[in-house]
């Protein structure tokens, strides 16, 4: 098993403002941010970097680049501070995190900041190099073109339910055939991957939004009801949502020395 030899030195939540602003950032440590919601742009030398919900950004020592917020789709991520002994020469700008396993392991870390009987230092450790080892997994993967076009699909019609047959229509594929190539290219089934963005996508409104109502958090993200969205949640998370309410972010930002400079 390779191990990267992470230490994490911040974690907080961040939502981006109403008004646009432009930040410039050099000689930082390492960061990951893992996209809850809205849009993140960067400008990384001659190219734009560009990520949105499901997508998860990693920032190498020292990357000096201009960010810029967009208040028609403000940012809402987790912002992971490390630093890290053995990591890989090169590595892409943004992973799309498929299976939304660094979203759970980011949410999980934040939680454990907040636990009243808080875990060792090298715990949150173990849970950041299984973050990293999953993006640079998911960064050897080849760009897969139909993945792509249904996650076009799925932000498309978010806040709506459709079937299989709607999703091949709106790609331009038979049904069967869109099932057979999609399971084929990412091994699960295209219906059980959306339910899962669903969920992904649910997780990021409990945790920036705690004031909204499961149905409205349902309907967002075209669920039939508010007892439908327990039950996938649950599936896919192993977590109730009273859990999941008491690790929701108290604040709009909530810097990770506050709370564990204590145990380091």
């Amino acid at each position: 098993m390779v191990q990267y030899g992470a230490r994490l030195d911040g974690l907080y939540f961040f939502r981006s403002g109403r008004q646009r602003q432009v930040s410039r950032r050099a000689n930082e440590n390492a960061s990951i941010i893992v996209m809850l919601g809205g849009l993140y742009a960067a400008q990384y030398g001659g190219e734009k970097i560009t990520a949105r919900v499901g997508d998860v950004v990693c920032w190498r020592k020292g990357d000096a680049r201009t960010e810029e917020n967009d208040p028609a789709q403000p940012t809402r991520c987790l912002v992971l501070v490390f630093r890290w002994k053995n990591q890989p020469a090169s590595l892409p700008r943004v992973v799309r995190d498929a299976a939304g396993v660094m979203r759970i392991l980011a949410l999980r870390l934040f939680a454990m900041t907040k636990d009243p009987l808080p875990s060792p230092v090298e715990a949150w450790n173990v849970y950041l190099d299984a973050l990293l080892a999953e993006y640079v997994r998911m960064s050897r993967h080849r760009t897969r073109s139909l993945l792509d076009r249904v996650n076009q699909c799925i932000e498309e019609h978010l806040d709506e339910p459709f079937t299989l047959r709607d999703m091949a229509r709106w790609i331009g594929l038979e049904r069967h055939h869109l099932g057979q190539r999609f399971r084929r290219e990412t091994g699960i089934p295209p219906m059980r991957y959306v339910r899962a963005q669903r969920v992904q996508h649910a997780l990021g409104y409990l945790a920036t939004s705690p004031v909204w109502t499961l149905q409205r958090i349902a309907s967002r993200v075209g669920v039939a009801d508010e007892i439908q969205l327990r039950r996938l949640i649950r599936r896919y998370t192993g977590l109730g949502i009273r859990d999941l309410r008491c690790r929701i972010p108290p604040k709009e930002i909530l810097p990770f020395a506050q709370t564990v400079t204590r145990y380091t």
